[in-house]
Order: C-alpha cells, then structure tokens, then sequence
C-alpha cells in the first residue's frame, strides 16, 4: 500500500473520523437500447469512492482479526468468518 495511503489510514483510524466524502456515489445513467429520447431505456449505476471501498475492506479485516483473536462472537457474525 503506498504511504500516502496507509498514512491517511491510520489517521482515520486513530481520529475516528471518516471522510464524508469518501461514503457519496456517482448517480450514472447507462444506455440499455432502444430510444435514447426514453428515461426507461437507461439503466442507473452508482459509482463509489474506490479509497472509501478499500479503507472499509481494512477496516472489515481488522474488525474480523480482532474478534477471532479476543474469542468475542457476537451472534448472527458468523458471516464475517466466511
């Protein structure tokens, strides 16, 4: 992980403060076929912040390491050893 990365993180981690920005999505209209004139024929894709994805997979990974390692299950977790 380059170190502009990993410093951001640990800044997050430490301050508890998440950037907001970071949890917004981009609303993209996506043409299926037929008439182009037609809201129907467009399908909606969201776009999320690709270091909002990556911080939350750490995050989810360090959460999971922790809770194996201390014993603490909580119950309906078990989809996180999966």
């Amino acid at each position: 992980m380059p170190f502009i990365y990993e410093k951001s993180f640990n800044l997050i981690f430490e301050s508890g403060i998440f950037h907001s920005n970071w949890c917004m999505g981009l609303i993209l209209p996506i043409f299926k076929s037929g008439n182009k004139q037609d809201p129907g024929n467009y399908r909606e894709i969201c776009v999320s912040s690709c270091l909002g994805k990556f911080f939350c997979m750490i995050l989810n990974k360090r959460l999971t390491e922790f809770l194996l390692q201390e014993k603490i299950f909580i119950p309906f977790t078990n989809w996180l050893l999966k």
